[in-house]
């Protein structure tokens, strides 16, 4: 059973669709201080997680008066291999898994598109909105959405306000290829100063949650020297967006949107 959360006075936004990608924005016409990001899982759509920011009593988004921009943008719908090519929204083919090793196949070219089409989006609401300055930006997501995240956030050269990922951990060719980027200014200040949030339950069945503490707590941390990351263990919690997270997830937000 989901854990009880308080009660939230709630966001009001006006929703629009553009491109196939849901927008929430303040009721009130006020400009927005802050823009969140959130990618959706595998054959899952942008409007599923629109109950995150509109619920009036589980919200992610703290109480405050700031004014929220959200965006759920929705990936291309294709044929995904280990899914008998069913097609579906994804961001990215997954071509096989080998269930002994552990190993799941990706297809690397649709997740260069995908990572584009979503640094795309940042780069457009930093200088649209907030005059080039990219602290304003949250990117996050769920399971695929999280791997997205990652990889968005990480391979960015600006430094973003936040990325919070449910469900996934980084990627072992991100933590490979960041080294590779030792010297370089920008990644020195992603490791000294991006909020990195990212939550796994314990009986995750579709994510080794052993492999994703291994990940964030030893390699993001301890190996590469990343100062701000934040791993949150959801006891007995699942594949899912559940009532624990999103207070988890709530409780994180009101100490990054100021």
């Amino acid at each position: 059973m989901d854990q009880e959360i308080p009660l939230t006075k709630g966001h009001n936004f006006v929703r629009t669709v553009e491109n196939e990608q849901i927008y929430l924005n303040p009721e009130s016409g006020d400009k927005p201080s802050y823009t969140i990001i959130f990618a959706h899982g595998i054959g899952q759509e942008g409007e599923l997680f629109e109950d995150l920011f509109l619920s009036k009593e589980r919200s992610v988004l703290p109480d405050s008066d700031i004014p929220i921009r959200v965006i759920l943008p929705n990936a291309v719908r294709r044929p995904v291999s280990v899914y008998k090519d069913e097609v579906m929204r994804s961001w990215y083919n997954l071509i096989s898994y080998d269930a002994t090793t552990d190993t799941l196949v990706r297809d690397n070219d649709q997740i260069a598109e995908s990572t584009a089409k979503l640094q795309d989006l940042i780069h457009k609401e930093a200088r649209e909105l907030y005059g080039g300055d990219y602290s304003k930006i949250i990117m996050s997501g769920f399971s695929q959405g999280s791997s997205m995240t990652w990889n968005v956030s990480l391979r960015l050269q600006q430094n973003i306000g936040a990325a919070i990922g449910i469900g996934s951990p980084v990627w072992e060719s991100i933590y490979k290829w960041i080294p590779s980027q030792e010297g370089e200014a920008w990644m020195q200040l992603k490791k000294d100063s991006l909020p990195i949030f990212a939550l796994n339950g314990t009986a995750d069945k579709l994510v080794s949650y052993e492999k994703s503490q291994h990940i964030y707590e030893d390699i993001m941390v301890k190996e590469l020297g990343f100062k701000n990351v934040t791993f949150i263990t959801e006891e007995g919690g699942e594949h899912k967006v559940s009532d624990k997270v999103r207070a988890e997830i709530r409780n994180f937000l009101s100490t990054i949107l100021k």
